[in-house]
């Protein structure tokens, strides 16, 4: 989209400047995510009256009379209406003295970038609103990936992250499998490392897990959605798989991938979730040990079948399902963490916070901070702040040192 605005002639204005427009690209997966939503219009309207707040996407494409009840929004595009975003706002008149110019620096687009290579989703699990806010699944041709690597890639991405709503579906419509988009963009000259977004169970077949296997540049790690770990409410999800077939993929993944990690989301609560049938979720997710996990309370939407089914639980009791799965997981976590003391790993430097860290991840994304001001062996000087996107291999290998919570601390392990 900025791209997009930057050929019309648009300026896009740093985060501690002012604005003639704030745009709010919604999300709406749950009802948390839609009330951040409508609390960000709100909050740029407050702080600036005479901006123009647009509001896109998913929110747009799934609630009701949002005109009306979101009366600070003064643009509302749908999800399939966000191409046309340029052409609106072509037809505003602003003070340009509220876009702040850029800069040649100011295209830099950081050491990681997302590439959304799907949209669109045709699984209809019961509690997902995205098929009727995003449509049904569709990919974007290879050459146009390609392209939008490239240019991100000059810009000064070394991480890409291709993504998608059902990112495993990439490419059926021409008999294409996600394999053949990764390999080619991994084999783009200047390309550091590449990871893949969310993926769906059933769809990451051994055949492909074999196939991107192959891909060196490619991340070992992977978010793979459980949702569940009972059969039954799999089943009342609309779940395409159980967690005998599940436990196998991840067997299978971190067999091909020696010391990948594996995470996952799980949604506590669900419609008629009985005591027994969140303790084998419980139990399933410990047994997984998953590297990090997403826990979300159960979100009715609107429009899904979920919605309308008979045992929808209180609110205090899907909150109480879910302060037990965080626990559960924060404590696998630490001790994955902890678990990397000792270790020499490459880290991909990002920025360097206020506290003189220089921060960064691990291929298997294992959040590190590195050399503090006070650390027995400093930060090269090639890994400086002004000089990250101009180092070549852009790689910084570290001994892991100490851990927190979501994070280890480490300190160079060259000069």
């Amino acid at each position: 989209m900025a791209d997009a605005l930057r050929a019309r002639g648009w300026r896009i204005a740093a985060p501690e400047d002012g604005a003639g427009v704030y745009i709010i690209n919604s999300c709406a997966v749950t009802a948390e995510s839609a009330r951040k939503t409508r609390q960000a219009v709100r909050r740029f309207k407050k702080a600036d009256p005479e901006a123009t707040i647009v509001l896109i996407g998913c929110l747009p494409s799934v609630a009701e009379k949002l005109a009306e009840t979101l009366p600070e929004a003064d643009i509302i595009l749908r999800q399939d209406e966000k191409e046309h975003l340029a052409d609106v706002l072509s037809q505003l008149t602003i003070n340009n003295e509220k876009s702040t110019p850029i800069d040649e620096e100011s295209t830099l687009v950081g050491v990681r970038a997302a590439v959304k290579i799907q949209d669109g989703c045709d699984r209809f699990c019961s509690y997902c609103v995205i098929p009727l806010a995003r449509g049904r699944a569709r990919s974007v041709p290879q050459d146009a990936v390609l392209d939008e690597c490239r240019g991100l890639i000059t810009r000064g991405a070394r991480e890409l992250i291709l993504t998608g709503i059902n990112l495993c579906a990439w490419g059926k419509e021409r008999g294409e499998t996600l394999a053949a988009a990764a390999r080619a963009a991994a084999d783009l000259p200047g390309l550091v490392r590449l990871r893949l977004g969310s993926l769906e169970p059933d769809l990451l077949t051994a055949g492909l897990a074999a196939e991107l296997a192959e891909i060196d540049k490619l991340c070992p790690q992977f978010h793979i959605s459980l949702q569940s770990g009972s059969d039954a409410v799999l089943r009342r999800m609309n779940r395409r798989y159980n967690t005998a077939e599940f436990a196998a993929l991840c067997e299978n993944l971190r067999r091909l991938f020696p010391g990948c990690t594996l995470t996952t989301d799980i949604i506590a609560g669900f419609p008629a979730e009985t005591d027994a049938e969140f303790a084998e979720t419980l139990a399933f997710a410990r047994k997984m040990a998953f590297e990090k996990a997403h826990i979300f309370p159960y979100s009715a939407r609107q429009g899904t079948r979920a919605a309308e089914m008979a045992g929808q639980l209180p609110r205090a009791e899907k909150e109480l399902r879910a302060r037990a799965l965080i626990a559960a997981m924060g404590e696998i976590r630490r001790d994955f963490l902890r678990a990397q003391i000792g270790k020499t790993l490459t880290i991909l430097p990002e920025e360097r916070d206020r506290e003189g860290f220089l921060r960064g991840c691990t291929a298997n994304y294992i959040p590190v901070r590195v050399g503090a001001v006070s650390a027995v062996r400093p930060i090269p000087p090639r890994f400086a702040a002004e000089n990250m996107l101009d180092v070549p291999n852009a790689l910084l290998p570290v001994l892991i040192t100490d851990a927190r919570d979501d994070y280890c601390i480490a300190e160079a392990a060259c000069e």
